[in-house]
């Protein structure tokens, strides 16, 4: 069962579990789910997830041997994140940092430029979580700076 399942959505959903765990809990339960989505690369190559809206398909697992090397680099960089991250108490943060690398790897897995987009956009908006729910001053100059160019971005009627 866990071999059909996307690894990305593994981390991404799993991410939504993180606050309702004490600290170190939470850190060993961030390990899981990496080693989770881990074993979930090993599925066979092809398309293992498609869901079809109306004419539409929309393939949210396609694996082949160009993105099984670099799943594993995702894989990496997530572990060492979690190891690194260790000291860090908010849950906040691990749940933008776990989320964040599901996106990342979901759209490595994606199999069409809809499910991309999907992805990609999960992994900027994770991102801007995780630069503006850090508790430094840098953080928060960040977000005022964000804050004061945001009438650009409005639109004016």
């Amino acid at each position: 069962m866990i071999n059909s399942f996307p690894p990305g959505l593994v981390m991404f959903l799993g991410a939504f579990l993180v606050p309702f765990f004490p600290h170190i809990y939470r850190q060993f339960y961030m390990i899981f789910l990496v080693l989770l989505s881990a074993i979930s690369l090993f599925s066979a190559e092809g398309s293992h997830l498609i869901i079809q809206v109306q004419d539409i398909q929309f393939l949210l697992h396609h694996s082949d041997n160009l993105s099984f090397p670099f799943a594993i680099v995702f894989h990496i960089a997530a572990f060492l994140v979690i190891i690194y991250g260790g000291h860090i108490k908010d849950w906040r943060e691990q749940l933008a940092i776990l989320s964040y690398a599901g996106a990342a790897i979901a759209a490595l897995h994606a199999g069409d430029l809809f499910t991309l987009f999907l992805w990609w956009e999960a992994t900027a908006f994770t991102s801007v979580i995780l630069i503006f729910g850090g508790k430094t001053y840098r953080a928060y100059r960040k977000k005022k700076i964000s804050e004061r160019h945001r009438h650009r971005y409005e639109i004016n009627n």
